[in-house]
């Protein structure tokens, strides 16, 4: 499985805009939800052998981006600039043989490669005038579970069982405001319900000027590999994970 999603908004260079009554909102978001099952089973009653065996590769980009030249903005109220993304995936590979009177093998092997960017930047130059806040914002939720399982059951000299499992995940997280930007921010309604800007990863409101990148990442990994025979069960579950976040 291969997977590309992109969310994208963009504001080019010499752009103007104006809310004098109001705020200015330039938001991306990338929400993403997927479940993938792969289960082998296989079964010999009188047979000599029992083979089962998943083989799952899985390729996951996510992209979700705000990038604003250089450009002119002016509001009456609050001016934001986020992006965020949202990640949720469950991966689940099983793998099972049963001989009645032979030998039995059952391998799992998953593969998992996720690269997610988030990134809301602010170009060269810009000016940004709000009567009450200024918020650039990127934030990444993630959450993986992947379960891996090889198990075989044999009435036979042999019964073989192994999981091999291997993630690797990248995830950037940016917010930039770009070189002679210029940011104005009066914070009106000091004290007022309501006032000031909630970034994407907290409730509560703050006044000002904000620049914040914060990401929040689970993995749950888990492998089970058995195997059992008359006369030799052998079994065994090797894990790889490489994490890197910045």
């Amino acid at each position: 499985l291969v997977a590309l999603f992109k969310a994208r908004v963009e504001l080019a260079d010499g752009a103007g805009v104006a809310a004098d009554l109001g705020g200015i909102r330039i938001a991306s978001s990338a929400v993403s939800w997927m479940i993938v099952i792969g289960l082998a089973a296989t079964g010999s009653g009188s047979g000599t052998v029992a083979v089962g065996a998943t083989i799952s590769v899985n390729v996951f980009e996510h992209e979700s981006a705000v990038e604003i030249g250089r450009v002119t903005l002016r509001a009456g109220k609050d001016i934001t600039v986020f992006a965020t993304g949202e990640d949720f995936t469950v991966l689940v590979n099983m793998a099972l043989g049963a001989a009645g009177s032979g030998n039995a093998i059952a391998g799992a092997i998953p593969v998992v490669v996720s690269n997610t960017d988030i990134s809301a930047k602010v170009g060269d130059g810009s000016k940004l005038n709000a009567g009450g806040s200024i918020a650039v914002a990127a934030d990444l939720s993630s959450k993986t579970i992947d379960v891996a399982g090889g198990l075989a059951a044999g009435g036979g000299s042999a019964g073989v069982g192994a999981t091999l499992s291997t993630a690797v995940y990248g995830s950037a997280i940016e917010a930039r405001v770009g070189k002679n930007v210029v940011m104005y921010a009066g914070a009106a309604g000091a004290g007022a319900a309501g006032a000031g800007v909630a970034t994407p990863n907290r409730s509560d409101r703050r006044r000002g000027i904000l620049i914040s990148a914060t990401g929040n990442e689970m993995l749950i990994l888990v492998a089970v590999s058995a195997g059992a025979a008359g006369t030799a069960g052998v079994s065994g579950v090797v894990n790889t994970l490489v994490a890197k976040n910045s």
